[in-house]
């Protein structure tokens, strides 16, 4: 894999580009959650790369290497810039396609968002990752109108997500420090505006869920232990799919983050290459 720093959207991005040694049978883009960064998906995207598919997996502004003040994306249209120039450089790697798209949690949802506002229609498969699609899920009532006043007066201000690390994975069974991944450029701060962003986001994927991804197969993951984005919120959505080849795997006991689990990457990686008609890696 090899970082990249990509000068076409607003102010730069930085973006990692998993490119197989071998033959290329397919392309993808791939959108991280919440103050991670595309590097957190290390694991699962080399696994996609072995198997033929190429990856281009950018680090939206505000994490990772992409610069921004931390946990700040001023206008979710930068998201469809980013993606759109994630796709064409995914078409240099792999020009004949297939082309596929995925997320994990926030990053979920704004390819959710994507889609529901026609911008998907060149893709051939979609994984969700434990999708957020209620961003107010466990705050009080009272917040979204406080956000919202000062969303018009300081849309930049940071707060905690008040994501914990336990919440995300097992620390002792994972093995990262919380020391390792502050390094790694992980963090816990939103935005007023990404929030307010992530909640109308939300509405326009429930309000046009069922012409979502109609020709196309949809696999979404998700940890039954999940207390940041609750598996109910995700089932809702996949009831409602349109899609033929759909298929919701969950992981028993698994947290957030159930991607650091080898066998689940085993699962996605197969899952893909019976969409694409990628072999197996050696």
């Amino acid at each position: 894999m090899r970082r990249e720093l990509s000068t076409e959207e607003e102010g730069g991005c930085s973006r990692l580009v998993f490119e197989p040694s071998g033959s290329v049978s397919a392309g993808m883009v791939m959108l991280h959650g919440l103050g991670g960064h595309a590097a957190r998906h290390d694991r699962v995207l080399s696994c996609f790369s072995e198997s033929g598919i190429a990856v281009v997996a950018p680090d939206l502004p505000g994490h990772g290497k992409s610069p921004g003040k931390r946990g700040h994306i001023p206008r979710i249209e930068l998201v469809d810039t980013i993606l759109r120039g994630a796709f064409d450089r995914v078409k240099e790697i792999a020009p004949d396609g297939p082309w596929g798209i995925g997320g994990h949690s926030m990053g979920a949802l704004l390819v959710l968002d994507h889609c529901a506002r026609g911008a998907c229609e060149k893709y051939a498969w979609a994984w969700l990752s434990s999708a957020l699609l209620e961003p107010a899920h466990g705050k009080p009532g009272w917040l979204y109108g406080l956000c919202r006043g000062i969303d018009k007066l300081w849309p930049s201000l940071t707060i905690s997500s008040g994501v914990r690390r336990d919440a995300c994975y097992d620390p002792a069974a994972v093995g990262i420090t919380a020391d390792q991944e502050r390094a790694s450029g992980t963090h816990r701060r939103i935005s007023i505006r990404l929030g307010m962003e992530l909640l109308r986001a939300a509405r326009r994927v429930e309000r046009g869920a069922g012409k979502l991804f109609a020709d196309i197969p949809v696999l979404m993951t998700h940890g039954e232990a999940d207390t940041i984005c609750p598996m109910q919120y995700a089932r809702a959505l996949f009831d409602v799919l349109p899609a033929r080849d759909k298929e919701f795997l969950t992981i028993t006991d698994a947290r957030h983050e159930p991607w650091h689990d080898p066998e689940l990457v085993a699962t996605v990686c197969r899952w893909m290459r019976g969409r694409v008609g990628s072999p197996s890696p050696a």
